[in-house]
């Protein structure tokens, strides 16, 4: 057998192994989610099957599947279909989120009575920081996003948290899920790395709300073992129609650095 021949063979065997397990109907199914995850407004079976470069009917078996399973929801009245809430649900189930959440519940709920405040926990995920929890004072109506929002990574106080609390690489890697732009060589010089070491020093990032006036976002990291952020609690600090016997934004952050790092300790460690 001549080299090249060798050569040929390896590459086929190889080939086999990593088609050993290929599952098309799971494959196909995962695309028409990842699809619907990044439309809003929904997509009908023909605009999925064009976007797949599928045929409609297998599109038309898939979808139903999915929609029985509860994954997909189909608008009333339409032929038109959404992803449900209930990966997200899924997500919320796994043991290591619901251990933060679970530690966080009893915290949060006295940080926010005793503060008039509101609070949210936050987590990376595909380039975004998505809102998994809120914490609402029972007193006063607030300025808190809703479970499952997305915010922005560079320009908002828990992205910002979440990045500084990182390596280098690891930032990097998270810029580029936030598939702005292309991070060449240029795009990398550009990366805040002095804004976000100075956020490492203080221990948070604390910035003013550019939609919302007197509003400040103060978010505190929950750091794993090896110091990086695996989540981030913020409170938008709403200064209009705070009681004058409540604590000052100050107070507030001396408040919540203490519990993000009694969190950490219990959970992340």
């Amino acid at each position: 057998m001549t080299g090249s021949e060798s050569h040929s063979l390896e590459n086929a065997h190889r080939a086999v192994r990593h088609n050993r397990y290929h599952a098309p109907a799971l494959d196909k199914g995962l695309d028409i989610l990842e699809l619907l995850a990044g439309q809003a407004d929904g997509l009908s079976r023909t605009e999925m099957s064009t976007a797949l470069g599928r045929n409609p009917s297998e599109i038309y078996r898939m979808v139903e599947r999915l929609v029985s399973r509860g994954y997909v929801h189909r608008a009333s009245g339409g032929d038109r279909y959404h992803l449900s809430s209930k990966i997200y649900r899924l997500a919320m189930q796994h043991p290591a989120l619901r251990d933060i959440l679970d530690t966080l519940y009893p915290e949060m709920t006295n940080f926010v009575r005793a503060v008039s405040q509101s609070a949210f926990l936050g987590v990376f995920h595909d380039g975004q920081v998505r809102v998994v929890a809120t914490y609402e004072p029972p007193d006063r109506l607030t300025i808190t996003p809703r479970i499952g929002a997305e915010l922005g990574v560079i320009d908002t106080a828990p992205g910002l948290a979440l990045l500084a609390f990182q390596g280098v690489q690891a930032r990097i890697a998270m810029l580029r899920a936030t598939q702005r732009a292309t991070l060449d060589e240029r795009g990398l010089t550009e990366i805040p790395h002095g804004q976000l070491n100075a956020i490492c020093r203080m221990g948070y990032a604390r910035i003013s709300s550019l939609s919302f006036s007197g509003l400040e976002n103060m978010s505190f990291p929950l750091l794993d073992r090896a110091g990086n952020a695996i989540a981030v609690i913020t409170c938008p600090f709403l200064e209009a129609g705070t009681p004058i016997d409540r604590p000052s934004a100050d107070a507030v952050c001396v408040h919540l650095l203490a519990i993000s790092h009694a969190i950490s300790n219990r959970v992340m460690r």
